[in-house]
């Protein structure tokens, strides 16, 4: 996974490799521009959740659904979900294209 996140805040940056599994997929390296791991739960018509565990001086930890806007499809999708569970617990929200 690599990608950008809090575009024109902190500009964090997401670079992680990960392990497929049957029903989930474990990932690991820089979450939000700090270590972590997440894992990504497959659901039904293509949905996904995600949690992300970062941050090891100051744990963190953000739990993401990826909603398929056309159901069946996976390019674009709805993000919804809570930031700094457990602290700040942050609700966001947002769009994903994947190519």
């Amino acid at each position: 996974r690599l990608g950008m996140d809090d575009i024109g805040e902190e500009n964090d940056v997401n670079v992680q490799i990960g392990d497929r599994q049957d029903r989930y997929t474990l990932r690991y390296g820089i979450v939000r521009s700090r270590l972590g791991f997440g894992v990504d739960f497959s659901l039904p018509r293509r949905t996904t959740l995600s949690l992300d565990i970062f941050d090891p001086n100051n744990l963190r930890a953000d739990l993401l659904a990826n909603i398929p806007v056309v159901p069946g499809r996976d390019d674009w999708n709805i993000l919804v979900g809570a930031r700094d569970l457990g602290e700040d617990e942050l609700f966001v929200g947002g769009v994903r294209l994947k190519r």
